[in-house]
């Protein structure tokens, strides 16, 4: 039930608007005006009725204090004043007056205007409650999408980052905006590294913590403390704003987005060691292929050159002591057709050797070729960030400007 308030020294009055009000407001009422701005700040009245010609302070002295009070300064005051003329009312109005009745009034008339009253302070505290949620519900989203343009920011500054020392730092300045304190596990490849937003070493326990809550879930909450895990990556969130359910459950949003492309940047970070990995250990095992098969053909061309000499010295020996040995005619025209054919077929085999030389020399020129290529790729990958032309590391984290 709606309360009304009546601030009047005279008592038969009080008792008057108590009969007329009775069914519809509980009514209490003062008999001065001290007693009633006390009685209005307890007891938050939805209406008051308020007498002009009281004791100590007077009705438009009551007034004026009601509504410089933030606790009473919306509630509907109606004077009551034996007065009728156009001064009163002005100076009622002046001091913030809704309303001016007349004594003697009819009972009708004065419940009219404090249910009027009454209606209109309620309408005017339901548009207050919507203009208040209205407020904050724009306010919340002016911070959720404030929130969202530093993650989209963050993301897309994480594809230039080429190592995992540099990630992290970019990480940190995004929670830090997000006004968030943080430690932080990253899983590469062949190592865990710890970080933490101050720059300083992580603690023993939080690096405890962030091992064995790995694989306890997405979250895993405690107090303050949340703990967000991936697959390359857990953070410990430290001031997690438990009076503050709104931005608690913005950060619950948030705070996956971003960890997600960490994550993925993580992922692509390890591919992309394994792959460099591999491009040395093929580059090293191509150069020692390319060193042997040079080795090899430089021994088959020196020993062409062995065999072609030393076939050719036998033959040389061969016609020089024939005709003193003794031999028959076809005895000799049968050892110098055998050396003949020996010679001819030695310098065959040393052909199909030259052949194979040459094949072995376009195999060294493509594995050469091959080398040059992984040492390509290692040295590009090894050259990170893409610089400006003065060789300052260029800056696209301000490439994204959405909010």
């Amino acid at each position: 039930m709606e309360r009304v308030l009546v601030i009047d020294d005279d008592r038969f009055l009080q008792k008057i608007v108590r009969n007329t009000l009775k069914e519809s407001y509980e009514v209490h009422a003062a008999d001065n005006g001290d007693q009633g701005l006390l009685e209005a700040k307890k007891w938050h009245p939805n209406a008051i009725l308020l007498d002009v010609e009281m004791p100590g302070m007077n009705g438009f002295e009551v007034c004026d204090a009601l509504k410089l009070d933030e606790l009473t300064a919306n509630i509907p005051v109606i004077f009551i004043s034996a007065s009728s003329s156009l001064r009163e009312r002005l100076m009622s109005y002046e001091v913030g007056a809704e309303d001016y009745v007349v004594k003697p009034f009819e009972k009708e008339i004065l419940k009219a205007k404090v249910d009027h009253a009454v209606l209109e302070h309620s309408k005017q505290q339901a548009l207050s409650t919507q203009s208040d949620l209205a407020q904050k519900t724009a306010q919340d989203a002016i911070m959720s999408s404030a929130e969202l343009g530093k993650a989209i920011r963050f993301v897309s500054s994480t594809y230039i980052l080429p190592t995992v020392d540099m990630l992290a730092p970019s990480v940190f300045k995004v929670m830090s905006d997000l006004g968030l304190k943080t430690s932080m596990a990253l899983y590469g490849a062949d190592s865990i590294r710890y970080y933490n937003f101050t720059g300083g070493d992580i603690s023993p326990l939080e690096k405890e913590l962030l091992d064995m809550m790995r694989d306890q879930g997405r979250f895993c909450d405690f107090g303050s403390r949340t703990v967000c895990n991936f697959s390359h990556v857990s953070l410990l969130i430290k001031n997690m704003p438990l009076e503050n359910m709104e931005k608690y459950g913005r950060i619950k949003d948030t705070v996956p987005f971003i960890l997600n492309a960490v994550d993925e940047k993580m992922r692509a970070l390890n591919t992309q060691k394994v792959i460099l990995e591999q491009a040395e250990s093929l580059a090293r095992s191509t150069e020692a292929v390319q060193a042997t098969l040079l080795s090899i053909t430089d021994s088959a061309s020196k020993t062409h050159e062995g065999i072609t000499q030393v076939m050719r010295s036998l033959t040389d020996d061969f016609e020089a002591r024939l005709p003193s040995m003794g031999l028959e005619d076809d005895q000799e025209k049968y050892i110098v057709d055998r050396v003949d054919l020996a010679f001819s077929e030695s310098l065959a085999c040393l052909s199909e050797g030259e052949n194979l030389k040459e094949s072995l020399g376009g195999v060294v020129r493509l594995l050469s070729h091959l080398v040059n290529q992984q040492n390509d790729i290692v040295a590009s990958s090894d050259q990170g960030v893409p610089s400006t032309e003065d060789g300052d590391q260029e800056d696209f984290s301000n490439d994204v400007e959405l909010f």
